[in-house]
């Protein structure tokens, strides 16, 4: 499942940054969009402004190697944790991804 993969690249970019913190990322995603994410989640951060702000960073990310993240009226929804079964494109997501762009968060 290409989402969960990289939703896990990314929950693995982000921890990197926030050591002091449990992480983690939960994706709500369209059953009829198989690259694209309607709405992630982020655990682990009781402090609004920065689970906000790990969120965009989230997005950002997952945009960058091309998952779209955006909610579509209509379409129903399942749940997707991160997915590490696949190394290879696990690798291959990290190393698409900008990660000086986290600095900010």
């Amino acid at each position: 499942m290409t989402q969960a993969i990289a939703l896990a690249a990314v929950q693995d970019a982000i921890v990197v940054q926030h050591p002091n913190l449990s992480i983690d990322l939960v994706a709500q995603v369209h059953y009829v969009r198989p690259r694209e994410i309607a709405h992630i989640d982020v655990y682990g951060c009781d402090d609004a402004p920065t689970r906000r702000a790990i969120r965009a960073a989230a997005v950002r990310l997952l945009q960058q190697i091309g998952i779209d993240v955006r909610l579509v009226g209509g379409h129903d929804v399942y749940t997707v944790s991160p997915d590490y079964s696949d190394p290879t494109t696990l690798h291959d997501y990290a190393s698409r991804m900008h990660i000086a762009e986290l600095d900010d968060v």
